[in-house]
């Protein structure tokens, strides 16, 4: 079992290109925000994703979104050192989570 799926992650990174829109560190903190644009060829076209991370982790090609993926471009920002905002539309294919690691996610849909 490990083997194939430690075989499809290798596949998936050599397929998908992640590249970086936008990054902020957490306020007083070792955390970073990252929000990357994950394309994995003309099939599946590309979305929009939000990681929390360690700060100074680098954004690999086998990385997806640990926080919020979309189809739709949107923004995100800490709001203190806990909470971090998403803004903009979500839709059916969203997938997201309102906490991660003891940080409180809060969308902003209007």
């Amino acid at each position: 079992m490990y083997s194939i799926f430690h075989y499809s992650e290798k596949i998936a990174s050599k397929v998908c290109v992640n590249q970086l829109e936008f990054k902020e560190n957490q306020p007083n903190g070792n955390l970073e925000l990252l929000m990357f644009r994950r394309n994995c060829g003309a099939t599946t076209g590309f979305s929009f994703q939000l990681s929390i991370i360690k700060k100074g982790t680098n954004l690999s090609n086998s990385a997806v979104g640990n926080i919020f993926i979309s189809e739709r471009e949107f923004k995100a920002q800490w709001i203190d050192n806990k909470t971090v905002k998403v803004i903009g539309k979500l839709n059916a294919e969203s997938k997201k989570k309102n906490y991660h690691k003891g940080i409180k996610i809060i969308y902003n849909t209007a």
